[in-house]
């Protein structure tokens, strides 16, 4: 009797971990970043551009006042420690990037307050505007079909999504295609 309960939690096991490895391997395709042939069915950011959201001050900023500049666009939340921990490097690498035409911006999908009092005690560099779950919302048709945070992408002056990643971004990677994109 021992032996097949044994059986029956071995059998179990092994049935959890191949649907976990497939899991895995699915999600890989899913979080990394998007090649640019991945990126040619990506619609364009043009209409998300018209969103006007408040700022901390709570004054409504266009999302279009950025005209002719790369965008990196970042929603985050104070309770999403990647997104925390990811941060000071993006603000590092507005600093680098400013005089190139580049501009980040920081959409916060959090309470108002919770935003202002965590940024009180942080510099960073580029604007934060307040999102909600409908901004959210609006990044699936953008390519981030779960919704979740750390969303990051960067948009072309022209409007097109050059980049998307859900998951935290890796400083090296950010700065390999900003130079890139820039130089071209």
């Amino acid at each position: 009797m021992k032996i097949s309960v044994i059986k029956i939690i071995v059998v179990a096991i092994i049935i959890g971990v191949v649907v976990e490895g497939i899991s895995i391997y699915r999600s890989l395709n899913y979080w990394g970043p998007k090649t640019h042939s991945q990126l040619e069915s990506t619609p364009s950011a043009a209409p998300f551009l018209k969103l006007t959201l408040q700022d901390l001050k709570e004054h409504p900023q266009a999302l279009s006042q950025w005209p002719g500049k790369t965008l990196v666009i970042n929603f985050w939340a104070t309770w999403c420690e990647p997104c925390k921990e990811e941060m000071p490097m993006l603000s590092q690498l507005q600093n680098n990037f400013r005089s190139k035409q580049v501009q980040f911006i920081g959409i916060g999908v959090d309470d108002p307050k919770d935003l202002k009092a965590w940024l009180q005690t942080r510099q960073i560099s580029y604007p934060i505007f307040v999102g909600n779950d409908s901004t959210l919302e609006m990044t699936r048709a953008l390519g981030n079909e779960q919704q979740g945070i750390p969303f990051t992408m960067v948009v072309s002056p022209s409007g097109s999504i050059v980049y998307k990643k859900l998951g935290k971004v890796k400083e090296e990677e950010m700065k390999q295609l900003l130079q890139q994109y820039i130089a071209s």
